[in-house]
């Protein structure tokens, strides 16, 4: 293909350049640094400058020793093209230098002997500060948007010399506006603000174009019908040397905020009217129990102005046998107390104290909320209460005494009164009336029981041993009555502290009960595990089972379903294992039997 006249003029100039390629002018310090390669692509010229930047070994080493393996592809193919004939320039190449990576902004010349390219001239220029102050605006745009994106902000930018206007992507959403809404579209939004907010509106546009930098709040209406709180932020810029006259603002959706503000102020307002006018006193401690805040209503309770107390200890106004029930327990968060408070006139007063605690995000106590209440008059009521129940109580035990205790008095009589008349005593007859005898001894005994139970010895036992003596002992009595009584034990131990004789006594009461409730035999269960830390006995009949109205006051003394019982035995068992910090519940059927379940405490 025959060349045209360009490409002969080009030829021309090249040949005239090489004939200048020893010039000064290329080889000044100043100068772009500049090379020729042959057509393997090795270098066969450098000027000075390439030189200094590259090493002075330079020549014979072939273009891929210098370019960052990344960029060979795209520079094989600018060399390619320039064997060609055409000119080539190509930015952002990368250099391997000994400095380290420099970006160039190359251009390639082919060089021409008659028609043929036999070498490929280059000029580079370093622009490795513009690339990396292009790199360093890209990344902060970028983080610019992504800040902009995490804070919900909207911005817009109205370009005042060229009558444009831009929105970011949060900007539409928050005007409601879609994404290719047209200028006049989105400057007629503005018409949305509330009435009431535009004079503030048009005010705070004033002052931006003026070059006072301000925001402003103001109510929107949206598109979907919703009224929202939008706060506004802007500044011009603008520089007449440069030519920008440019507004931006920021704009954020402050709808949730206004609203829960609302809602402070609200419960604020509430607060106060509850904390001013309560009859109870509230108060506000740190965390080592100083009061920093007491509402006025201490001044009805216990007669101190709030500002007397603010700064003392709480505990300080406990009367010291009630400090230690006022302490919050271990992994608690609320307690309620009824102690004696410190009156300012010297005497002590009933309150009920009501203790919160308030944690930070970390789980760590950062103050107390303390709210007491009179209990004067409640511990009053509480005290007839008390004494009206104790009499109840008396007024009934004198009751089932008397009638559980005439039966055999009345027997023991009648065989004095025949000894009295003269009829010879047999030996029967003082059977009988040992018998009675027993019978007064061991209603009078479980009644002192009941009333004063003797003092308790605690020792660590397993209860499965005590359950496997308690159902040895049982065993022949209940094939006398032909039940059958089966003991399911839990594997392994079960340490509980306890007064060994008194647990044996209640889990005889629970089994006799269990054979007494079956006169025509049956079976008998008795069940031992441990369960959410407890140790649990469970004892199931399936006997005549217990009527509704009786077992809502199951273990009140002289309450019984049998014939000859005195009720005394169940009262007595619920007593022994209410001293034991430990639980009895009942369940039954008529009909169908009766579960008895015991709760004790693990031994620690």
């Amino acid at each position: 293909m025959e060349p045209n006249s360009s490409v002969h003029s080009e030829h021309c100039d090249q040949q005239v350049f090489m004939r200048k390629w020893n010039s000064s002018s290329l080889f000044h310090p100043q100068s772009a640094p500049v090379f020729l390669l042959n057509p393997q692509g090795e270098f066969i010229q450098a000027n000075f400058k390439f030189k200094e930047v590259f090493g002075a070994q330079i020549i014979g080493r072939h273009y891929h020793e210098v370019m960052h393996e990344e960029d060979i592809s795209r520079a094989d193919e600018i060399f390619l093209r320039t064997l060609k004939g055409e000119t080539v320039t190509a930015d952002g190449m990368e250099f391997q230098c000994p400095e380290g990576v420099r970006f160039y902004q190359i251009t390639t010349m082919p060089m021409f002997e008659g028609e043929v390219v036999n070498g490929v001239f280059c000029i580079v220029l370093d622009v490795t500060e513009h690339k990396m102050a292009e790199e360093a605006l890209r990344r902060s745009e970028a983080a610019l948007r992504l800040s902009l994106h995490i804070a919900g902000l909207g911005k817009w930018e109205w370009d005042i010399r060229h009558k444009s206007i831009h929105l970011s992507e949060e900007m539409y959403v928050i005007l409601g506006l879609p994404q290719d809404s047209t200028k006049e579209e989105i400057f007629a939004c503005w018409e949305r603000v509330h009435p009431e907010d535009l004079a503030q509106f048009n005010l705070t546009m004033k002052r931006l174009l003026e070059g006072h930098p301000s925001s402003v709040r103001l109510r929107y209406h949206h598109p979907d019908g919703s009224v929202r709180h939008l706060e506004m932020m802007g500044e011009l810029l603008s520089d007449e040397r440069i030519r920008i006259n440019r507004l931006i603002v920021t704009t954020r959706d402050i709808t949730e905020t206004v609203e829960n503000e609302e809602k402070l102020r609200n419960s604020e307002e509430l607060y106060r009217l509850i904390s001013e006018n309560s009859q109870d006193f509230i108060t506000l401690s740190d965390a080592n129990g100083c009061i920093y805040y007491v509402s006025p209503g201490v001044r009805h309770l216990l007669g101190y102005e709030p500002e007397e107390m603010m700064g003392k200890q709480r505990s300080f106004y406990y009367h010291p046998e009630h400090r230690k029930d006022a302490e919050m327990p271990p992994g608690k968060d609320m307690h309620i107390a009824t102690v004696r408070c410190l009156h300012k006139n010297g005497h002590y007063v009933w309150i009920e104290v009501s203790t919160k605690l308030v944690c930070d995000e970390k789980g760590n106590m950062t103050k107390q909320l303390g709210i007491g209440r009179d209990m004067t008059d409640r511990m009053a009521a509480e005290e007839i209460v008390l004494r009206s129940e104790k009499l109840t109580l008396t007024g009934q035990l004198a009751a089932g005494i008397a009638h559980e205790i005439r039966n055999p008095l009345t027997a023991i009589k009648g065989f004095l009164q025949l000894l009295d008349g003269g009829f010879p005593l047999r030996k029967d007859h003082v059977a009988v009336m040992s018998s009675e005898l027993m019978r007064i001894e061991s209603i009078l005994n479980e009644l002192l029981l009941l009333a004063k139970p003797h003092e308790l010895k605690f020792y660590q036992r397993d209860v499965n041993q005590i359950i496997h003596q308690v159902v040895t002992l049982m065993e022949t009595e209940a094939n006398m009555k032909n039940v059958v009584l089966s003991f399911w034990p839990w594997e392994g131990s079960i340490p509980v502290a306890c007064d060994e004789n008194q647990l044996k006594q209640v889990f005889i009461n629970f089994i006799k009960n269990g054979m007494e409730s079956m006169p025509d035999g049956g079976e008998l269960y008795v069940h031992t595990e441990i369960r959410d830390q407890k140790a649990l006995v469970t004892f199931k009949d399936f006997g005549t089972g217990i009527p509704e109205d009786v077992l809502a006051r199951i273990g009140q003394p002289f309450l019984t379903t049998k014939e000859k019982g005195t009720g005394l035995g169940l009262a007595v068992s619920f007593s022994i294992i209410e001293n034991h910090n430990g639980t009895v519940m009942v369940k039954s059927e008529l009909g169908k039997g009766t579960v008895f379940t015991v709760q004790l405490p693990l031994a620690k």
